[in-house]
């Protein structure tokens, strides 16, 4: 994949549209994929020894209160914004918010009462909802938890190219005809280099081989589906190209 580096500095890379090889899983068709945000929690209390500890006053237990109220979050639903009404009814990840606090530190010594506890949690921001509203959801959860404190490290919105646009609607066209049932449309949950086109403008989408448990142990791909995958993109890629050659 190319990097978001090459695509600030060498605009030619952008092309016309994007086919990004990195699939949702079971042969669907993602047109959009979460926002991300990571965000560092701290917690802080006064120190001491262990057996002068009361109960929520120390870094540790604010910080496990504040985590507690933030996996809150989790399983909030978005409703489908303009261009993605095409998702299947029961595809309830392509839709829900996650939060995940996936590092935890604090104190030094068992018998010491940390003065200071630091989380740092990832939420994937589905389509439908923008970090903003994610972050005034923390802060209003936030406010009874003493002594904590936030930042957002890094994030990014959820973004899309629905069926409406024209390069969208030839992917799934070609994928019919070749897999002779239309695609099963879907949001990507991780990240990929797909939302950098897309929020340049570029028509993106994600389509692969890709099982439905990537990265797992004996992983592996359908012989069929490789081979599908190969007449899809260079259909959609010839049918799409020649249109915008004889302009539509």
């Amino acid at each position: 994949a190319v990097g978001h580096e090459a695509v600030d500095h060498h605009p030619v890379v952008l092309g016309d549209a994007l086919i990004c090889g990195e699939g949702p899983g079971q042969q669907r068709l993602a047109l959009a994929e979460k926002g991300v945000a990571w965000y560092e929690l701290v917690a802080t209390g006064d120190g001491g020894h262990a057996s002068r500890a009361r109960a929520g006053c120390t870094a540790s237990a604010r910080l496990a209160h504040a985590l507690v109220a933030l996996d809150g979050l989790n399983d909030t639903s978005a409703s489908a914004p303009t261009g993605l009404e095409g998702l299947a009814a029961d595809d309830s990840e392509a839709l829900r918010l996650s939060a995940n606090a996936g590092t935890l530190a604090g104190g030094n010594f068992i018998s010491q009462i940390a003065t200071t506890a630091t989380a740092r949690v990832d939420i994937r921001v589905p389509p439908g909802i923008s970090l903003t509203e994610v972050e005034v959801a923390m802060n209003t959860r936030l406010a009874s938890c003493a002594g904590v404190t936030w930042r957002r490290l890094k994030g990014w919105e959820a973004n899309w190219s629905g069926l409406d646009v024209p390069f969208v609607a030839t992917f799934a066209q070609a994928s019919e005809d070749v897999r002779r049932t239309p695609p099963v449309i879907t949001v990507r949950l991780p990240a990929s280099d797909a939302s950098r086109w897309r929020a340049l403008g570029v028509p993106a989408i994600c389509f692969g081989p890709q099982p439905t448990l990537s990265a797992g142990i004996d992983d592996y791909a359908e012989e069929q589906d490789v081979v599908d995958c190969a007449k899809i993109y260079a259909l959609a890629a010839l049918r799409y190209l020649r249109s915008t050659m004889h302009g539509g």
